[in-house]
């Protein structure tokens, strides 16, 4: 099973704060409020991590959805509509279930709710039709993972039709959003920017899509990174927390005893060595998918304070993949913290070995 050496000091070294139990519980409100969902998607080569996306089929996002019903679709625009007048421009961010009711659709009825971490593991019972996001925040400029073939992503111009991109200032700009789904998966949504422009669409993929979704028990987009990336990033939590206690650099071969595969080859009483490390790194790399690793955080014996194991649970394979993956530190940004802890010969074969 992968896990840090250090069960504290790796952990919060990849979440990147000093308090990882606050993550017992996790907060959606860093998509709610940013708003990176709702932002211009856009191909880019500028984009921080190091390992390729999952190959395979090209996902399409609009495959999720079910087949257009005209009468649900409508029924679905005036919920929206409603949503909209309900909520004050200036309220702060909120979540809402959308109650049925039996005299008709007019008269469903709204459960307003600002405790925003309660969205995430909310199972909808059968009389919760929808449930949305309506929040205020800002909307950034976001890059998806270059070369990522299997997400598609349009650009939503002005009037909702795809091709031009929209602008997004460095910095951002600010933002109003609401973003619906019922209990097939069909979405509604629109985002007001700052600038008077008008997105009258729902985002695609996402965290916040994905935990719309899982309110309902519906199925997410796939992983776009297979999980070694993340058993990477444990690798490279264990090699910083390592190097931070230790005054002289690191060898390789302290490196490699590092690694979460090591661990699994102890337990078994297999001597490390060169070849049975480097061995069980390339077995790890196929072996742990995410679905195992999503396994062992339901058991709850594995990193906690990244998913609580009624969380897991509750996600499926590719919303738990984003979710560690985006509250974790990329590769890159820990190869740049592990460079005074080792040589630089010993950085290059690091680098190598997490980018293969």
């Amino acid at each position: 099973m992968p896990h840090a050496a250090d069960e504290r000091g790796p952990a919060e070294d990849i979440l990147g704060c000093d308090e990882p139990e606050r993550f017992d519980r996790p907060d959606p409100t860093d998509d709610i409020y940013d708003f990176d969902d709702f932002d211009d998607f856009d191909d880019s080569d500028d984009f921080d991590d190091s390992r390729e996306p999952d190959e395979g089929p090209a996902f399409d996002a609009r495959d999720l959805l079910p087949p257009p019903d005209k009468e649900a679709d409508e029924h679905l625009g005036q919920m929206l509509e409603r949503l909209e007048q309900a909520i004050p421009e200036d309220s702060p961010t909120v979540w809402v279930r959308v109650i049925a009711d039996d005299t008709g659709p007019e008269d469903e009825v709204f459960e307003i709710d600002r405790d925003l971490p309660g969205l995430i593991g909310y199972a909808a019972p059968h009389h919760c039709v929808a449930v949305a996001i309506v929040g205020v925040g800002r909307a950034h400029h976001y890059e998806p993972a270059e070369g990522n073939r299997r997400m598609r992503r349009a650009h939503l111009g002005a009037d909702g039709a795809a091709g031009k991109p929209i602008y997004v200032p460095p910095g951002g700009m600010s933002a109003r959003a609401i973003c619906l789904t019922d209990r097939s998966g069909r979405m509604a949504g629109r985002t007001w920017l700052g600038d008077g422009t008008l997105i009258p669409a729902p985002p695609e993929t996402g965290r916040l899509v994905d935990a719309l979704r899982r309110c309902f028990g519906l199925p997410t987009a796939p992983p776009e990174f297979p999980a070694a990336e993340f058993v990477a990033r444990l690798w490279l939590a264990n090699v910083l927390a390592a190097g931070e206690d230790d005054t002289s650099r690191l060898s390789w071969k302290q490196v490699r005893e590092m690694h979460p595969s090591a661990e699994a080859l102890r337990a078994i009483g297999v001597p490390l060595t060169g070849t049975t490390l480097d061995r069980a790194r390339v077995v790890s790399a196929s072996a742990w998918t995410w679905s195992r690793l999503r396994l062992q955080a339901m058991e709850g014996d594995w990193l906690p304070a990244l998913v609580d194991p009624y969380l897991a649970t509750w996600m499926d394979e590719g919303m738990f993949s984003r979710w560690v993956l985006e509250g974790t530190r990329t590769t890159t940004e820990l190869l740049e913290l592990v460079t005074p802890w080792v040589a630089p010969s010993v950085l290059t074969k690091l680098a190598r070995a997490v980018r293969t």
